[in-house]
């Protein structure tokens, strides 16, 4: 299996580098903490997204049919849509 490289994704890159300027602004003010772990789950996600070709773990399309839990259970990463 292929190992893909952040350059290979540019948009998902851009999508990480805002989240975490996001992530940066918010967790500096604790009155917007729930704010925080939303923006921080997204980044977490496209992260992992970004990172499993290069973990050797497949990467899929996934609509919701296949439960998560099936498709983590099979070190799968799931990309939803």
């Amino acid at each position: 299996m292929s190992s893909a490289s952040p350059a290979v994704y540019p948009d998902l890159q851009k999508a990480i580098q805002v989240l975490e300027q996001i992530c940066a602004h918010l967790e500096s003010n604790p009155g917007r903490k729930i704010e925080y772990y939303f923006y921080k789950g997204f980044q977490d996600y496209y992260e992992e997204i970004l990172r499993a070709p290069q973990e050797g773990k497949p990467v899929i399309f996934n609509t919701g049919c296949i439960p998560n839990e099936i498709l983590r259970a099979m070190d799968i990463v799931a990309c939803h849509g």
